[in-house]
């Protein structure tokens, strides 16, 4: 059975954010971290989610 995870809003878009650069930062470090294995699943409310469309349209201009 897969580790459920919830990442916190400044987490995720600051290690979003920083996967674009070559090095990254601790948080994207994170999440790829998680993204390579399988044995984690990232959950999401919908309350998460709405924060974060919110942050990264604040922080990137774009939904």
């Amino acid at each position: 059975m897969p580790i459920r995870v919830l990442v916190g809003t400044n987490i995720f878009i600051v290690g979003f954010l920083g996967l674009s650069q070559r090095e990254g930062n601790v948080e994207s470090q994170v999440l790829r971290q998680l993204a390579d294995q399988w044995r984690f699943t990232l959950l999401f409310c919908s309350e998460l989610s709405d924060q974060i469309r919110r942050v990264a349209h604040r922080v990137g201009g774009e939904d």
